[in-house]
Parts: C-alpha cells; structure tokens; sequence
C-alpha cells in the first residue's frame, strides 16, 4: 500500500479498488448546470488574497486567513461564484479543479488525482448541516466511493458540483 508523508506524519492513505473497463449501461443523464468557464474565474490562492481585506467578512475571521499557514495544492481550484462564506457559513460549492501541469494518459492516475481532489474542499460541505457561530472543525478525508464511467483527464478543467440531500 502506497502512503504520503511529511515529517513523520500521515497525510494520504489510499485504498483504491479497480474493475476493469467494461460495456455497461448510462445510468443518469449529463446536465451540465449553467456556470461560468473556468478561465475568467479567480484562482484559489487568490481568493485566499481577497479574503484577507474583504470588509464583508469578520475581522477575527480575516485575521485567521493572514496567520494560518497556506499549502500550495498540487490542484488548481476556481470557484464558480465568489461569496463571503467562513467556517460559520453554509454553501453547496461548485468548482473547477485540474491538476496541475500535464499528466501522463494512465487513466489510473487521473482517476487517483480526480478521487484525491475529491476530498479536498467535499469534505467540509459535509459539516453544512451542522454549522453555528462558534463552530471548529479540522480537515478530515471522507470515506467515500466514486465510479468513473467513462475515460476523463485530470489534467482538463473539470466541474465538481457538491450538494447535500
């Protein structure tokens, strides 16, 4: 099994699981919800930018931006709409991402890069439910499952649409 670490910690522990490719039926009807291209929207690091002079966001909130340590993902990340959302706030983002920088055509690694992605900003929309003023909560990977039914580049923009039932 495969881990990523840093400094003697933990960061990635992948249990992937792959069928072999195979004729099978459509299972839902692709929708492409109307959003804008990715290419005019604001990287994630400059959002971070913004967000540390927004006015429309809390002082306190601000000043958690500018002394919490930014990692640089190896993903680009838009978001198709800008708000003022903090850790209080509920959202059902949608996003493009892509990796970063051209990958090979195993569709395996797009896959784990797609999966890898997945967790990165899905994970707390799952806490939306349970948010209030004051509420603190730490990263965390989601147990989740993901079926690729056909062939997609990593390396492409892609649209991420998380929604909570």
């Amino acid at each position: 099994m495969d881990t990523c670490s840093i400094s003697d910690y933990l960061h990635f522990l992948p249990v992937l699981i792959f069928q072999k490719e195979e004729e099978g039926f459509e299972h839902q009807e692709a929708m492409m919800p109307s959003v804008p291209a990715p290419d005019g929207l604001l990287l994630l690091d400059d959002l971070r930018e913004l967000r540390l002079t927004d006015p429309r966001l809390p002082m306190s909130y601000r000043k958690k931006v500018a002394t919490t340590k930014f990692v640089h993902w190896p993903i680009e990340i838009r978001f198709c709409a800008l708000n003022t959302n903090t850790n209080q706030s509920k959202s059902d983002p949608r996003y493009w991402f892509r990796a970063k920088g051209k990958l090979s055509d195993d569709q395996a690694l797009h896959r784990c890069v797609v999966a890898f992605a997945s967790d990165l900003i899905f994970s707390g929309v799952s806490l939306n439910p349970h948010r209030r003023k004051g509420f603190k909560s730490a990263s965390l990977s989601l147990d989740h499952s993901m079926w690729f039914h056909r062939h997609l580049r990593a390396d492409d923009w892609l649209l991420f649409v998380v929604g909570l039932r």
